[in-house]
């Protein structure tokens, strides 16, 4: 009995060694190319996104003013259009990127409906820590896009 085990273990490493010494070199992966209309496409979402960036830095004085109606108007005018514009951009994007991208945008608007909220109900301190938040939430989005 041991001495059939050993016979069959010597076998087992003859066949190894014979599969890996005649396997041949691994072919390189072949990476797909990108539709240049498609790249176009991209940059010109991401540089809508950057665009509402500049509208979205506007809320901090007007969170200093205390000057809600503004501050609704904004969150609920150029602002909204920026889920439809981050939507659209992740269509565009890899899988992992789309939904890394979706992730980040859907906190971003949980907490510009917290500052909504806090806003109406005058609570200083809750609107600036919603803004703190959602300001980090964009951030994010903007170095995702840029990687």
């Amino acid at each position: 009995m041991l001495r059939w085990r050993s016979i069959v273990s010597v076998v087992l490493t003859l066949v190894a060694v014979m599969l890996v010494g005649c396997s041949g070199p691994v072919p390189e992966a072949v990476l797909p190319s990108v539709d240049p209309a498609k790249l176009e496409q991209i940059q010109s979402y991401v540089s809508k996104v950057e665009a509402f960036r500049e509208r979205f830095d506007q809320l901090p004085a007007l969170i200093a003013e205390r000057n809600w109606s503004d501050t609704d108007s904004l969150i609920h005018g150029p602002l909204g259009d920026l889920r439809q514009t981050v939507n659209y951009l992740a269509h565009q994007l890899s899988p992992p990127q789309a939904m890394q991208l979706r992730d980040l945008s859907k906190n971003l608007f949980k907490e510009l409906v917290k500052l909504d909220l806090a806003a109406t109900t005058d609570d200083q301190a809750a609107v600036l820590s919603a803004f703190g938040r959602a300001r980090q939430n964009f951030d994010q989005i903007l170095v995702l896009l840029h990687s």
